[in-house]
C-alpha cells in the first residue's frame, strides 16, 4: 500500500534533515552523473544516474511535460551543443533509510536550474528516480519573495490536505484533484523497485472501504516543504501507533495550472529522524 497515508499538516519551517555522510557521499556521486551527461552530452552516464523508469517532469505554458529516459537518451546523444554548467551546488540531502531527496543548484551563462532529484537505494546502489525542476532566465534574477514563498507553502498544504482528505476516507475519487494522472509512487519491496500508478493508488484505496477491521489510522506532519516558482518537495513523517513504525514520503509537486499538484512520491519504512 502506498506510504502517502493520512497527513496531519501542519505549518513547519524546519530545515531538511542532512543525510549521514556515507549515504550524502553515495547520493552525490549518483547525482554527479547527470552532472556529467549535462556537461558532456553523454547518455552513458545519464544511465548511471537515473533508473531506466525515471520520468523528468516540468511546468511548460502551465500544464504538465514530461520526458521518459529514452527520450532523454535520444536528445542528449543528437545535441551538437555542449554548454557546461559554471557552479554546481547541493543546498540539502535528505535521507531516510533506502529513500532520499535532494535539491540540486546549477547555474550557468543565460540561466540557472534548481532540480528536485528524488532516490531509492536499488540493489546497493542510489540511482535517481525521478527529476522535477525549474528554470530562472537569467541566473542573477531574484528567488519568490517570502511573501510568494509562504503562498507557495500554504498551496501545497493543503494539496496535500486533499490527499489526507482521500485516504481518510478511503476514497480514491478524491485523489484525482491532488494528484497528476501519470504520477508514479515508488518504493523498494524485497530489493526490487515497484511503482504504483494514481489509478491503482485510487482502486486500493477504494478496496479498505469494506476493510474489518478498518486500516489503523496514524499520526502524521509535514516536516518541511522547499520550493522554487513552480516546483517543489514535501517531506512527510506518519508514526502508526500499533507498532511504533515510523515512515517518511518524499512527495515531489509542480504548480500546473497555477495549482500545485502531486507528480511522484518516494517512500521507504525506517527511523524517522
Amino acid at each position: 500500500m502506498l506510504g502517502l497515508v493520512p497527513l496531519l499538516l501542519m505549518r513547519l519551517w524546519t530545515s531538511p534533515v542532512q543525510a549521514a555522510a556515507a549515504d550524502r557521499a553515495a547520493i552525490e556521486a549518483a547525482v554527479g552523473h547527470y552532472f556529467v551527461a549535462g556537461d558532456t552530452n553523454s547518455s552513458a552516464e545519464l544511465r548511471q544516474a537515473f533508473h531506466p523508469a525515471a520520468m523528468m517532469f516540468f511546468v511548460r505554458d502551465g500544464g504538465l511535460a514530461g520526458v521518459s529516459q529514452p527520450e532523454w537518451w535520444s536528445r542528449i546523444d543528437a545535441s551538437k551543443e555542449i554548454v557546461k554548467a559554471l557552479s554546481r551546488k547541493f543546498p540539502f540531502v535528505d535521507q531516510v533509510g533506502d529513500a532520499a531527496v535532494a535539491k540540486v543548484a546549477s547555474e550557468y551563462p543565460t540561466h540557472r536550474f534548481h532540480d528536485y532529484m528524488s532516490l531509492l537505494r536499488i540493489g546497493g546502489q542510489w540511482r535517481i528516480v525521478g527529476k522535477i525542476f525549474h528554470r530562472t532566465v537569467p541566473p542573477d534574477a531574484p528567488p519568490p519573495d517570502a511573501a510568494a514563498a509562504a503562498a507557495d507553502a500554504d498551496a501545497i498544504r493543503a494539496t496535500l490536505q486533499s490527499v489526507f482528505a482521500a485516504i481518510d476516507a478511503n476514497d480514491g475519487s478524491l485523489l484525482s484533484g491532488a494528484v497528476s494522472s501519470r504520477a508514479i509512487a515508488y518504493r523498494m519491496l524485497e530489493g526490487q523497485l515497484v511503482g504504483v500508478s494514481l489509478p491503482e493508488w485510487q482502486a486500493r484505496l477504494d478496496a479498505r472501504k469494506s476493510a474489518n477491521p478498518p486500516p489503523p489510522k496514524a499520526a502524521h506532519r509535514v516536516a518541511f516543504v522547499d520550493s522554487d516558482t513552480d516546483a517543489a518537495v514535501a517531506r512527510i513523517e506518519h508514526e502508526l501507533p500499533a507498532n511504533g513504525d515510523r515512515r517518511v514520503d518524499y512527495v515531489s509537486l509542480l504548480k500546473l495550472g497555477g495549482k500545485w499538484t502531486v507528480v511522484g512520491v518516494v517512500f521507504t519504512s525506517g527511523t524517522a529522524s
